[in-house]
């Protein structure tokens, strides 16, 4: 019987962990890819994206995460956000793509070091190799839950 607490004890303790996280993000990272040389002859992979994800592609979802600035501006309409800390992101940690999401917001969002959240409308950007996977057009910050 002490086996059976202890499991559920563990279990409850690891899904109030879940819970609090946004689920949004754990869809964004169900992308997979898979090697496109295409005419470059590069091997650049490409992405390969659910229906889950396109499900959501032109919908209004939130994001909450961390802001990476793109060009040291304290408040900025145009930002990077990611689903982990800065020191653990795509661009300076072991973070992949689908960690980060492009920003373009309706007016200058603050930077800061406390995780933000934001609502906007989701594109999904797998067509340009340059850009990254996921854009959040028209983002407005609001109140974290």
């Amino acid at each position: 019987m002490r086996i059976v607490i202890s499991i559920v004890c563990l279990l409850g303790m690891s899904l109030s962990g879940l819970a609090q996280a946004d689920p949004n993000w754990f869809i964004l990272q169900r992308v997979s890819f898979e090697e496109n040389s295409g005419n470059t002859g590069f091997g650049t992979p490409k992405p390969v994206f659910p229906s889950m994800i396109m499900d959501k592609d032109g919908t209004e979802i939130t994001l909450d995460g961390y802001i990476y600035p793109l060009e040291g501006q304290k408040a900025s309409k145009h930002f990077v956000l990611s689903s982990l800390p800065i020191a653990q992101c795509f661009f300076c940690g072991g973070g992949g793509p689908e960690t980060v999401v492009e920003i373009y917001a309706l007016e200058e969002i603050d930077y800061q070091e406390e995780r933000i959240k934001l609502k906007g409308i989701l594109r999904v950007n797998g067509y340009d190799p340059m850009g990254m996977l996921y854009v959040l057009d028209n983002a407005e910050q609001i109140e974290l839950n």
